[in-house]
């Protein structure tokens, strides 16, 4: 099966997975050195500007009901981001390999 996408949401990915990623390393350190230790309300509102633009792109994935933004209530423990930026970063994997093919984005429209 071949999915399609839109020139705007393969740019969109292509500007916040490397971001989602350089993310993801830091916090998997950060959650070996203070797994329980709690981020501070100006980490959770830079981590949720990246997510909510990576939900964008994900908004047609089956896997966008499992992966949710951090609660500024709630703050979570690195750890717990740490796991969330996983999901968040095999989600887009996924997104790429459907949407991806002979070095091209499948885009609405054009020809392979």
């Amino acid at each position: 099966m071949k999915y399609y996408t839109t020139n705007e949401i393969a740019e969109l990915w292509e500007a916040t997975f490397p971001l989602l990623e350089a993310l993801e390393s830091d916090m998997k350190e950060l959650a070996k050195k203070k797994p329980i230790d709690a981020l501070n309300d100006n980490k959770v509102s830079i981590i949720n500007r990246l997510l909510e633009d990576v939900r964008i792109v994900l908004a047609e994935q089956k896997a966008i009901k499992y992966l949710d933004l951090l609660d500024a209530e709630v703050i979570p423990s690195n750890s717990d981001v740490a796991i969330m930026l996983s999901q968040y970063a095999a989600a887009m994997k996924t997104f790429k390999n459907q949407h991806y093919r002979r070095y091209n984005w499948l885009i609405e429209g054009e020809e392979e």
